[in-house]
């Protein structure tokens, strides 16, 4: 995409993070609250046992980059 002379460009990254539910949740939160070219693209959670106090989830990241066009 070229929005004002720059070529913006996105980058994808899958990122496994493991922990309590909320602390997941409140990181999701985090990166879209400090990272304003961040995008969640797509997240899965998963969690071993309804007893178990912690989630595997994976997260696609799409990073937003603005640069000069080539």
């Amino acid at each position: 995409n070229n929005i004002g002379g720059k070529v913006l460009t996105q980058y994808e990254m899958v990122l496994p993070v493991e922990g309590s539910y909320s602390r997941v949740r409140a990181f999701m939160a985090s990166i879209l609250s400090n990272l304003p070219s961040v995008a969640i693209a797509d997240m899965q959670i998963e969690r071993e046992s309804t007893l178990s106090p912690s989630v595997d989830a994976r997260l696609v990241l799409i990073f937003y980059v603005r640069g000069d066009q080539v």
